[in-house]
């Protein structure tokens, strides 16, 4: 009998404020509570409400009006930062941002009357602007050289501990910009750039790898630069430029253990790992660089643990005072990576080293504030230099000069040429191209085919499906919720779960029989059979992934989560059983330093057997791959640090690569769905995209572009 989890009551999904957050709300005034509901709508609590009032309160002198003036500026400002932006534009015009935020935040029965050709300001708006141009909030709301709260900065709106670190990042950006490129003689780069395209990893049938115009010129660029940002998106061989960078970096005298790799998440820089491993034992032949290489590299680590984070201290051991020792630091991923993690990074790299940074400009930024990889990346690099003479000539697309005269334009390189879009894997390629249209906000290509870009398609890139039993799993597919149905359609959900389930989770051989077996551990490793199992299972897990846009709401992460778990229980015969049960997924939620587990690591729950001497015991443990080995822990005491991995959210997917991946979407506008999340979470499959709901919604995406408001770029071609 299938098992409907999709028809709770949304008055029972809905969070009332309870506890010290409900006594907080009765203390608000009637303006405040209602103002409270609506900042709810931007996930800000009535703590944070009451703390907005709280700063207000610093201001005696002000009139009403003025007080609710500056609440209403606060609590914008506030949202702005949950958003990722790290300052608040105050222009007011009509079409501005704040007001926008404003009419958004503002109680119903407090919103001034709008004439029908809507050009009178909002009351609110003038009380605001005239407490801005007046100064009269003077103790909140001070300039640039001011010590308090709130800083108004070039018409923008800062949080004081915002614009402080955002003026370090651009000028440790600005420092490391200004240091000398290596001093390196062109023939010896050029032997070293020779003996590193002469053997290549083989790829396919046997067929060395092949560097284009492009990638060469960043490497080259990575070679000669204090600072290097590389961004290309999926299948434009970053990758293969990291492995090709540190055999070419050997070969001029540095030593592999000078290298450091890292990534913002572990799950990321173990992706890195095994695809730098994966390239060097393609290797046809080793010389001595790729040796040492194998023997001495350091594995990649988080930027957390590379800048030596103590959780005691809340801070890191290597900073502007006490730099990181190594000479080259390449971290992958670089879009994650937040305005406060970038400006510790870049401020403890040494003046004698090179940093090299890659990502995506066109993925979701950093989950929290500031959008700094995107704001790095120049619209047009400018490649008029010295080393783009030693890029061959034979390599295709040749590479154009080109000019600019954006800060980092001579730092940067963006990688166009993609390898997904390969003749001989036309599903892969059709994900991409439907990915771009999206990402450029092209709905039309999706559907109905056209133009697109610098190309046309024949037919639509997104194939629709009207039940799961069509379904090919191939390119990009939508399935769409009855017509008439309620949202979520409960029909569609609990399908949809049943089906991913039969085809993709159980699909494995004997799967019940396999998660169901003990594993044995003598309690320094896994035993040779258990290890194998263990590895087939882990990469049966590693081929595919339900992602969600949200972690609540009805189709959000928890949700699928709680019916998978369900679906789960009905394979195992268990009914009253626990919230973690055999061969369930897991992933961590933050780091544990001590037990050397990281935030987005995965794993399994499974039934390991210990021995010990005569004794054995079994215990259901949490297994992690670390380093390439399997290695258990005791569940109850990192319990609340780890939930089920059926479904993750697109933000904890980011760094990964699947086969298959299925993205459910919002049954409604909201504004975390944006073309940046979708063309985020379609391009972390290789093979097939499922979309589940309504084409409605990919519509919203891809008309709603992340807005993040940072002060980055703009000061970083500014002269002060």
């Amino acid at each position: 009998m299938q098992q409907d989890l999709f028809s709770i009551p949304a008055e029972q999904a809905t969070k009332k404020p309870k506890g010290l957050a409900k006594r907080r709300h009765a203390l608000l005034s009637d303006f405040e509570a209602c103002l409270a509901d609506r900042a709810a709508d931007h996930d800000l609590s009535a703590a944070i409400v009451h703390y907005a009032r709280e700063l207000v309160s610093l201001e005696n002198a002000l009139s009403r009006d003025e007080r609710r003036a500056l609440l209403l500026l606060v609590l914008a400002s506030i949202v702005e930062q949950r958003n990722g932006s790290t300052r608040l534009p105050l222009d007011a015009g009509e079409e501005s941002h704040l007001r926008e935020l404003i009419r958004e935040l503002l109680p119903a029965r407090n919103r001034p009357a709008r004439k029908a050709d809507d050009t009178v300001s909002d009351t609110m708006l003038e009380t605001l602007q005239n407490l801005l141009e007046q100064g009269i909030a003077s103790t909140v709301i001070g300039g640039p050289d001011d010590y308090c709260p709130l800083i108004v900065d070039d018409g923008h709106l800062y949080h004081q501990r915002m614009l402080h670190y955002e003026t370090r990042l651009v000028a440790a950006v600005r420092e490391r910009m200004a240091l000398g490129n290596a001093d390196l003689e062109l023939d010896a780069v050029r032997q070293a750039l020779g003996d590193t395209l002469a053997a290549m990893p083989l790829v396919g049938d046997g067929v060395p790898m092949q560097l284009n115009a492009e990638q060469q010129y960043a490497l080259l660029t990575a070679v000669y630069r204090p600072l290097t940002i590389i961004s290309g998106g999926p299948g434009t061989g970053k990758t293969s430029i990291v492995v090709s960078l540190m055999r070419m970096l050997v070969r001029l005298g540095i030593a592999p253990d000078e290298i450091a790799l890292a990534a913002p998440t572990g799950k990321a820089a173990n992706r890195l790992g095994e695809s730098i491993n994966a390239q060097l034992m393609a290797l046809d032949g080793r010389d001595a660089p790729e040796q040492a290489l194998f023997a001495e590299l350091d594995e990649p680590r988080t930027l957390h643990r590379l800048l030596g984070y103590s959780q005691a201290r809340n801070g890191f051991y290597y900073h502007e005072n006490n730099r990181l020792r190594q000479r080259v630091i390449i971290v992958d991923e670089a879009s994650m990576i937040d305005l406060f993690l970038m400006e510790r990074l870049i401020s403890a790299v040494d003046p004698g080293a090179r940093l090299i940074l890659l990502g995506d400009a066109e993925q979701l930024p950093s989950v929290d504030s500031g959008a700094v990889f995107r704001d790095l990346v120049p619209w047009q690099v400018d490649t008029r230099t010295p080393w783009r003479e030693l890029v061959e000539s034979t390599s295709s697309p040749s590479l154009d000069e080109t000019t600019s005269d954006e800060p980092t334009a001579g730092f940067a390189v963006r990688l166009e040429t993609s390898y997904r879009m390969d003749p001989n894997d036309p599903a892969g390629a059709n994900i991409l191209r439907a990915a771009q249209a999206l990402n450029r906000g092209e709905v039309a290509p999706l559907f109905s085919g056209g133009s697109t870009g610098d190309s046309t398609e024949d037919s639509p890139l997104v194939d629709r499906r009207t039940g799961f039993d069509e379904m090919l799993r191939e390119g990009v597919e939508l399935i769409e919720p009855a017509e008439d149905a309620p949202a979520p359609d409960p029909v569609l959900m609990n399908g949809f779960v049943d089906w991913w389930y039969a085809k993709l989770i159980g699909s494995l051989t004997n799967f019940r029989e396999r998660i169901l077996q003990t594993f044995e551990y003598d309690g320094t490793e896994f035993s040779a059979d258990a290890t194998a199992e263990l590895r087939a299972l882990f990469e049966h897990f590693a081929e595919f992934r339900v992602l969600a846009i949200t972690r609540v709401f009805a189709t959000g992460s928890e949700r699928l989560n709680a019916a998978f778990h369900a679906r789960h229980l009905r394979l195992l015969g268990r009914t009253n059983a626990g919230d973690l049960e055999v061969g369930e997924p897991i992933i961590m939620l933050q780091n544990d330093y001590g037990r050397g587990l990281f935030n987005g690591d995965q794993g399994l729950v499974l039934d390991v057997v210990r021995t010990d001497g005569d004794f054995r015991r079994v215990q259901q443990m949490a297994i992690f791959e670390r380093d390439g080995e399997f290695v258990p822990f005791n569940i109850q005491p990192i319990r609340r640090h780890i939930e089920h991995a059926f479904a993750l959210t697109v933000h904890k997917a980011q760094g990964s690569e699947f086969d298959t991946v299925a993205v459910v979407l919002p049954t409604e506008d909201i504004p975390l769905l944006t073309r940046e999340i979708l063309y985020t979470g379609m391009t972390r499959s290789k093979r097939s995209v499922v979309l589940v709901g309504e084409q409605a919604r990919i519509e919203a995406a891809a008309n709603n572009p992340v807005r993040r408001f940072s002060g980055v770029a703009q000061k970083l071609g500014s002269s002060r």
